[in-house]
């Protein structure tokens, strides 16, 4: 029926003040979801923010503070995305996006069980085979990355138009029901 996906944020505030949010536009993060987002909403682990619907998308508002010499401010946030209806072979979701801020990594992440997605992008890398630990529990993952999380460089910066492409292979079940059935269609008029 569609694609159900989680976007976990690690946001580093390198200054030396907890970001609040104050000011004319209070909510201090915009989050930048993909067009056809729905059922948006804050994963459980994810406590002590509020998550806002606004005309222009989605905000969080939860206090950022320093990182110095701390890991960031981990946010998880949970949304579905339906499949276009189209033809099974053409089957594809535009997860296109434009970046907020300056990104030193990002990638898409998916289990080697749904290794039949295929995630392109024009910056991602191919797809490579990681383990991955996810909530305790090590996972064979495939994972299209751009940046490094230990470069100093960032990878993105606000404005890039981030395009993410995700697409259903066929089933070759499916392949060889539908050649069945046309083989069928052609024979029984010749019979």
């Amino acid at each position: 029926g569609g694609l159900s996906c989680v976007e976990f944020l690690i946001i580093d505030n390198p200054s030396k003040k907890t970001f609040l949010g104050l000011g004319p536009d209070p909510d201090p993060l915009l989050l930048a979801l993909p067009k056809g987002a729905k059922n948006v909403r804050l994963d459980p682990q994810t406590v002590g923010a509020t998550l806002n619907k606004r005309p222009d998308g989605y905000s969080i508002t939860q206090p950022i503070p320093p990182t110095l010499n701390t890991e960031g401010t981990a946010l998880i946030v949970d949304y579905d995305i339906d499949w276009p209806s189209r033809l099974p072979w053409q089957r594809s979701a535009d997860l296109t996006t434009e970046v907020q801020y300056p990104t030193k990594f990002f990638f898409v992440q998916r289990s080697a069980d749904d290794g039949a997605l295929q995630v392109t992008g024009s910056k991602l890398s191919g797809d490579k085979s990681v383990k991955m630990n996810i909530d305790g529990k090590p996972i064979d993952s495939i994972i299209n990355a751009v940046g490094d999380t230990q470069g100093p460089k960032m990878a993105l910066l606000p404005g890039d138009q981030l395009q993410i492409q995700v697409r259903c292979q066929i089933n070759p079940t499916f392949c060889a029901f539908f050649g069945f059935l046309i083989l069928i269609i052609i024979l029984v008029p010749l019979s």
